[in-house]
């Protein structure tokens, strides 16, 4: 599965995509991955919004082939 990576998550995987095991079934799965392999930004996973197909998702949403999965960052502005 590809997943896309902005601002701060580019900064720490080092790429604006990457391809995560298949067998991640739920966006909450795709996070605790995250979480596991890159457990020094965990802090930033936990406050990260995931979006499948360009809409926001919850942690039990079930993932299919094909579908886009984005990991947002929190952003600030003014």
């Amino acid at each position: 599965m590809t997943v896309r990576f902005f601002a701060a998550g580019v900064d720490v995987v080092g790429a604006s995509t990457l391809e995560l095991p298949a067998t991640l079934r739920t966006v909450g799965e795709v996070r605790a991955w995250l979480m596991g392999h890159f457990p020094l930004a965990a802090a930033l996973w936990r406050k990260c919004l995931i979006a499948v197909d360009q809409g926001y998702a919850s942690e039990d949403q079930v993932l299919n082939a094909g579908q886009e999965v984005a990991i947002i960052p929190p952003v600030s502005g003014g």
